[in-house]
């Protein structure tokens, strides 16, 4: 058993067998091109570590790279994305070993952490076997509420001081052929920046049109309701956004829908503490359509 890293478009064997596992496990369509797109076209912004039994490649976890910022602080945080072992190699803890692998290597660049949104297979792995910190957001729908009209300055928190945000400008430039979709519109002033989807749809007790926020990132909760509030008034729909439980709203009601979504952390080798809160959108995951 060999663990090592790989980079996509170095190796033909590498890159087939990959595809293989994939397909089979994940994606049955995917092809190197959509792989490529996936991972964007700078090798540093994402890494690949694999499992080798004999000569052929048996599992596989990419890493996406993301900068955050926290009270003014840089941070990378490697976001567990495609991970998949051909079946006749499953239960006997490969997986389990190449995250540990991923993990001592990683550890390796200065203030990282590793997060992700594990399905209901590998979510359990995570928490019990690697030890990983778990928290949920949740999916809400913004109805304006009773203070829309006004804002109370003493509950206006610094975001910045509380909550780990997505560097805008790093996932701009990540994601930046996404951004050639009309559908994408970004708004950036002196409350901040954010990125949504123009109209979307929803079944919620019936059909829905509605605004979905990819991300926003604000130094004051009173500038980041100031975002929602252009959003909300230049398009005069519904807006939905993913937010973690305990973060409150005052000039709008929050109305949950669909599942929670369970996000894994663990630090690496930063001086961030283990219950630190997320502010992450649905732009910073690695099954975004482009």
């Amino acid at each position: 058993m060999e663990f090592f890293k790989i980079e996509l478009n170095d190796n033909r064997k590498h890159d087939e067998e990959l595809l293989t596992i994939f397909r089979e496990e994940l994606i049955p369509n995917l092809n190197i091109e959509k792989l490529l797109l996936l991972a964007g076209s700078d090798k540093s912004r994402y890494t690949i570590f694999c499992c080798k039994i004999g000569s052929k490649i048996v599992s596989v976890n990419i890493f996406f790279i993301l900068n955050f910022i926290y009270k003014k602080k840089d941070y990378f945080g490697y976001q567990s994305g495609f991970s998949a072992t051909l079946r006749e190699f499953k239960g006997k803890n490969i997986w389990s070993k190449l995250i540990e692998f991923s993990e001592s290597e990683i550890r390796k660049t200065d203030n990282s952490f590793i997060f992700g949104y594990p399905n209901e297979n590998s979510f359990p792995l995570f928490v019990e076997k690697l030890n990983y910190k778990t928290f949920h957001l949740y999916n809400y729908l913004l109805i304006p509420g009773k203070n829309y009209f006004k804002f109370n300055s003493l509950n206006d928190i610094k975001i910045e001081d509380e909550y780990l945000q997505v560097n805008s400008a790093d996932l701009f430039e990540w994601k930046k052929e996404l951004f050639k979709s009309e559908k994408i519109k970004i708004l950036n002033n002196n409350f901040g920046e954010a990125f949504y989807l123009s109209i979307s749809k929803i079944k919620f007790l019936f059909k829905l049109n509605f605004i979905t926020i990819l991300n926003i990132r604000s130094e004051k909760k009173s500038d980041f309701e100031c975002l929602l509030n252009i959003i909300l008034k230049s398009n005069r729909k519904l807006i939905s956004i993913q937010l973690p439980g305990n973060f409150t709203l005052t000039r709008f009601f929050k109305v949950k829908y669909n599942k929670s979504i369970p996000v894994i952390y663990k630090n690496l080798n930063c001086d961030l503490q283990d219950d630190i809160q997320f502010l992450i959108f649905s732009l910073s995951r690695d099954n975004v359509n482009i």
